[in-house]
């Protein structure tokens, strides 16, 4: 039994030789809330940096969602519900 967090343990347990048996841990599960938001800030004052950074996100995300999903990684929504793999 081994106990893996996130994008790493959803990765290593789909390369796996062997079938693995995975289970999540969530709040729906009794498990704990490992439930965290990514986000990026930038001073008021930087605002076109921001746009530098936000620029290319919508465009792109097709490929990103494509890399989450190829990790594994669990997305939830704004009301902490489990979404649908890209």
């Amino acid at each position: 039994m081994a106990l893996v967090r996130g994008p790493i343990g959803g990765y290593f347990a789909g390369e796996a030789q062997k079938a693995l048996a995975r289970a999540s841990l969530t709040i729906e599960t009794g498990g704990p809330n490992m439930v965290y938001r990514i986000a990026m800030g930038v001073r008021h004052s930087d605002q076109n940096w921001k746009r530098d950074l936000d620029t290319p996100i919508e465009p792109n995300r097709p490929e990103i969602d494509g890399v989450r999903g190829s990790f594994r990684v669990p997305l939830r929504d704004e009301d902490d519900k489990r979404l649908a793999a890209p």
